[in-house]
């Protein structure tokens, strides 16, 4: 909620009343919904398109999550100098491999055995992140990228470099945070991501 971002956001400044701002850019993400998981090995169940889609609806939330950053934000706003929006980067679930009941796309099941209907879930995902986030009119926020859930390479490495032109082509950079040593950290540039954090 706006209270627990308020640390995050800005700092008393030096005259009275005035703010001085903090952290310019937000990482959103979840590794499960409490029953399935939105990667590799965090939970027995893989998340289905139901999940996929309720993440970013919770993310949506009144009061919660990226409106509550964008409200806090304009609070501050008349008390310190204009810093521009805030970047957003919004998580992408893996495509778990062999899944078989994530759901249809364009009226066909999808089938995680098969690498086109991996990329192509997480194609449509990128694209519906876009439009809501668009439809919600966060004025004080901009979407600029997005995160790759899964934290090593072993289940995705097929599938990294469609996700990564796609999300290029839309103008926006790919993130990457791999565990410490894990299958692929040396290789996050051939993998097709802008940046990674060790």
């Amino acid at each position: 909620n706006e209270k627990m971002f308020e640390p995050y956001i800005s700092i008393e400044g030096k005259e009275k009343g005035e703010k001085r701002w903090l952290f310019d850019g937000f990482l959103f993400l979840e590794i499960h919904n409490g029953t399935r998981g939105f990667a590799s090995g965090y939970k027995p169940l893989p998340a289905r398109k139901t999940e996929w889609i309720g993440l970013m609806n919770g993310y949506l939330k009144e009061g919660r999550s990226l409106r509550a950053l964008n409200d806090c934000i304009e609070k501050v706003k008349p008390n310190a100098p204009d810093h521009g929006k805030r970047k957003i980067v919004m998580s992408l679930p893996e495509p778990i491999p062999n899944q078989k009941d994530w759901g249809d796309l364009n009226g066909k099941p999808m089938d995680f055995s098969k690498t086109d209907d991996r990329i192509n879930v997480v194609k449509w995902y990128i694209d519906f992140l876009i439009k809501e986030f668009k439809k919600a009119e966060l004025e004080n926020l901009q979407l600029a990228g997005f995160y790759w859930l899964a934290e090593e390479a072993t289940n995705t490495r097929t599938i990294l470099k469609q996700i990564s032109e796609y999300i290029k082509g839309k103008g926006m950079k790919f993130y990457w945070i791999p565990c410490f040593n894990t299958d692929g950290w040396k290789e996050w540039k051939e993998l097709g991501f802008d940046k990674a954090y060790l």
